[in-house]
C-alpha cells in the first residue's frame, strides 16, 4: 500500500509539474497576443470579470472537497455502489450550484458599468460578463467525474487531458485574435474548448471504471450524507473565505476612480505569471492530498507529524526559492514579455511577494487538514480572514493606493497562520503545542527574510543592458543564495536528509 501511494504521488507530481510548464509558457504567449491584438482594457476587463467569477464560486459551498473525502475509503476498499451513489450525489448538486451561480450573475449584471472603471469598449459590457457567467455556468454540469480520479490517485489523467485543452485552446485564441480581433469570439472559443475538455473526462470516467454503472441508481446512504453536509458546513466558510479574499482584490482596484481598469490590467499581468507558479504547486500538493488521506487512516500521529515536517521543509524550500526568483527577476521578465510600460512599482512587487509566499506556505497545513476531514471544526477562521481582508483593503487603497489594497491581504492572510493553522493542524491532528507551530514556520520564515534580502542586494549589484542575460543571472543567484541558507541552516536535520533522499532516488530512476 505504501510503495503505490508512493509511486502514485510521485507520477501525479511530475505530470503536474509537466502540465503547469505547457500551461504557464503558452498562458505567456497569448497573453502577449492578447495585448498586442486586444489591448489593455479589455485584458483589464479580463481581470476583473474572471475575479468576480471567483467570488460567485462560493456557491460550490466545498461540496467537491467533502465529497472526495469520503471517497478515498470506498476506493481503498472498491465499493463501488457507494462510489456510484457519491457521484449521483455529485451530480445532483452540482447542477444545483449551476442555477445558483447563474441567477446570482444575473443579479450581479446591473452594476458591472460601475464596477469597470474606465472600461470603454464597443461590446456591452453586460455580453461580455454574461459570456464569462455561460463559461462558469457550463462548467459545472460534467466536472463532477473528475472527483474520482482524485479520490484514486489517477489526477495525472485529468492532467493529460488538460494538457490537451490547453494546447487547442490557446492555439485556436491566438490564430483568431490575429484574424479577428474580436473579444466575443475569443470567449466563445473558451466556453467551447470547456464543454469539450469536460465531455471528454466524462467519457474517459465511464471507461476507466465501468464497474459504476450497474449502480447508476444507488441511493447515497444516509450517515455518508449527513457527513457531506455536516462538513460542507464548514467548507462552505472556507469557500466564502477564499473567493472572497481572491476576488475583492482586483473588484476594489478597478472600482476606485485613481486606479480603475488599467491599473486593474496591469496588476493581473505580474498575477498571470504568480498564479502559473501557484498553480504549479497546487497541482503538486494537490496530487498527494489522497496519499496523506490513506496516511491519515492510519491514525500514527508521530509518523504524520515526521512526515508533515519533511514536506514543510520542501514546502518552504520551494517558496523561498519562488519568492526570491520572482523579487528579482519578475521586472526582468515582464519587461521582454510586454514590455517596460507595464512595470509596478517596486514596493508593490515586495508586498505581492509576501503575499504570494505566505499564500505558499498554507499548502502543506491545507493538505493534511483537507485529508484529514478537518472542515467544519474550523469554519469561522476564514470569515475573519475574508472581513479583515475586505475592510483593511478599503481603508489602506486610500492611503496607499494598490500598495493599500494588497497590505489588507497580508494581515488577513495572518489571521490563518497565527490561529487557524496551529489550533486545527497541530492541535488536532498531530497533538502538537502551539509553541512548536511557532518553531517550525517561524524559522523557515525569518530564512526567507534573509535569503530575499541577501537575493535583492546582490541582484541589485548586476549591471546588465541585456535583458535576458540579467533576468539569468539575477535567477541563478536567487537560486544560489536560497540553497546556501538551506544548506547551511538545515544539513544536519532529518528533513534535509529526507530530502536529498528523495532527490538522490528520482535522479538514480531517471538514470
Amino acid at each position: 500500500m505504501s510503495q503505490m501511494r508512493t509511486r502514485n504521488s510521485v507520477r501525479n507530481t511530475f505530470v503536474s509539474i509537466f502540465m503547469y510548464i505547457l500551461v504557464m509558457l503558452f498562458g505567456f504567449i497569448s497573453q502577449n497576443f492578447f495585448l498586442t491584438y486586444l489591448g489593455d482594457t479589455y485584458n483589464g476587463l479580463n481581470g476583473l470579470f474572471k475575479s468576480i467569477i471567483s467570488v460567485m464560486s462560493v456557491a460550490e459551498l466545498g461540496f467537491a472537497q467533502a465529497i472526495v473525502y469520503n471517497m478515498y475509503q470506498p476506493i481503498a476498499s472498491r465499493d463501488y455502489k457507494t462510489l456510484s451513489s457519491l457521484l449521483s450525489f455529485y451530480k445532483k448538486v452540482y447542477r444545483i450550484v449551476a442555477l445558483v451561480v447563474a441567477a446570482v450573475g444575473l443579479c450581479i449584471m446591473p452594476f458591472i458599468p460601475r464596477m469597470a472603471q474606465g472600461g470603454d469598449v464597443p461590446e456591452s459590457l453586460y455580453l461580455l460578463f454574461g459570456l464569462y457567467l455561460i463559461d462558469t455556468v457550463s462548467s459545472y454540469l460534467l466536472s463532477y467525474k473528475r472527483s474520482i480520479f482524485y479520490a484514486d490517485q489517477k489526477q495525472y489523467y485529468i492532467n493529460i487531458i488538460h494538457i490537451g485543452y490547453v494546447l487547442l485552446l490557446n492555439g485556436l485564441q491566438i490564430m483568431l485574435m490575429i484574424l479577428t480581433r474580436n473579444f466575443v469570439i475569443y470567449l466563445l472559443l473558451r466556453i467551447a474548448c470547456q464543454i469539450l475538455e469536460n465531455v471528454i473526462i466524462s467519457l474517459y470516467a465511464d471507461k476507466k471504471y465501468p464497474e459504476l454503472k450497474q449502480y447508476r441508481k444507488e441511493k447515497l446512504p444516509g450517515a455518508v450524507k449527513s457527513d457531506i453536509l455536516r462538513k460542507v458546513k464548514g467548507l462552505c466558510f472556507h469557500q466564502i473565505g477564499f473567493s472572497v479574499v481572491k476576488g475583492t482584490d482586483y473588484m476594489i482596484i478597478s472600482t476606485v476612480k485613481s486606479l480603475g481598469v488599467l491599473v486593474t490590467g496591469m496588476y493581473y499581468n505580474y498575477n498571470i505569471i504568480i498564479d502559473a507558479i501557484n498553480s504549479l504547486f497546487t497541482n503538486v500538493f494537490n496530487s498527494i492530498t489522497s496519499s496523506i488521506g490513506n496516511l491519515l487512516l492510519e491514525g500514527k500521529k508521530d509518523r504524520s507529524y515526521r512526515i508533515f515536517k519533511n514536506m514543510l521543509f520542501i514546502n518552504a524550500a520551494i517558496y523561498t526559492t519562488v519568492a526570491a526568483g520572482v523579487l528579482c527577476c519578475i521586472e526582468p521578465v515582464i519587461q521582454l514579455w510586454i514590455g517596460n510600460g507595464y512595470l509596478l512599482d517596486r514596493w508593490v512587487l515586495v508586498i505581492i511577494v509576501i503575499n504570494m509566499f505566505l499564500n505558499g506556505m498554507r499548502y502543506t497545513s491545507n493538505s493534511f487538514k483537507s485529508a484529514g476531514g478537518v472542515f467544519y471544526e474550523d469554519r469561522h477562521v476564514p470569515i475573519i480572514e475574508a472581513s479583515a481582508n475586505l475592510v483593511l483593503s478599503l481603508v489602506f487603497v486610500y492611503f496607499f493606493g494598490l500598495a493599500g489594497v494588497l497590505l489588507g491581504t497580508i494581515c488577513s492572510n495572518l489571521v490563518i497562520f497565527l490561529y487557524g493553522h496551529p489550533k486545527y493542524v497541530y492541535g488536532k491532528l498531530f497533538e502538537q503545542p502551539y509553541f512548536r507551530f511557532l518553531l517550525d514556520y517561524g524559522v523557515y520564515f525569518l530564512l526567507a527574510a534573509v535569503v530575499c534580502a541577501v537575493s535583492l542586494f546582490l541582484s541589485g549589484l548586476i549591471v546588465i543592458e541585456n535583458t535576458l542575460l540579467a533576468f539569468l543571472v539575477k535567477g541563478i543567484v536567487a537560486v544560489v543564495v536560497s540553497i546556501a541558507g538551506f544548506v547551511v541552516c538545515f544539513f544536519r536535520t532529518e528533513e534535509f536528509s529526507y530530502s536529498l533522499n528523495l532527490v538522490k532516488n528520482l535522479i538514480r530512476r531517471r538514470a
